[in-house]
């Protein structure tokens, strides 16, 4: 038996396992589902709220690996044709997720170049 703050705090094991007591009365360790007392506006603002979270956390993960990605690319000059247009390839859809790029003339020009980088990086470049 333990004091803190004036409580008791001791545990009882039974036959569902660890349960603790405090002051007197029986405290379960299973979680309680809070939503389920709640009207549904509440529980779709808690949804959304947490939803929201979810979406910042993964947004801030994403322009972190964006940013790590930049650093590796840009760190020294591409050396061959295949890391050239590995880094006008990351310009060019970095470029079409802009407003001007999602224009349907620009989205066309734009998956030809792709198409055109993707087929030049794997050959070696021409002697001109």
């Amino acid at each position: 038996m333990a004091r803190r703050r004036g409580l008791i705090f001791w545990a009882q094991n039974d036959r569902l396992g660890l349960r603790s007591t405090v002051a007197g009365a029986m405290v379960s360790d299973d979680p309680v589902e809070l939503d389920e007392h709640r009207g549904m506006a509440a529980q779709k603002a808690t949804e959304i709220r947490r939803r929201l979270s979810a979406v910042l956390t993964e947004q801030a993960a994403l322009r972190q690996h964006q940013a790590e990605l930049e650093a590796v690319l840009f760190a020294a000059p591409a050396t061959t044709w295949p890391e050239a247009a590995a880094k006008a390839r990351y310009l060019v859809e970095l470029f079409a997720e802009t407003s001007e790029g999602r224009d349907s003339h620009r989205q066309k020009l734009i998956a030809s170049v792709l198409e055109d980088l993707a087929k030049l990086s794997d050959c070696p470049p021409r002697a001109g």
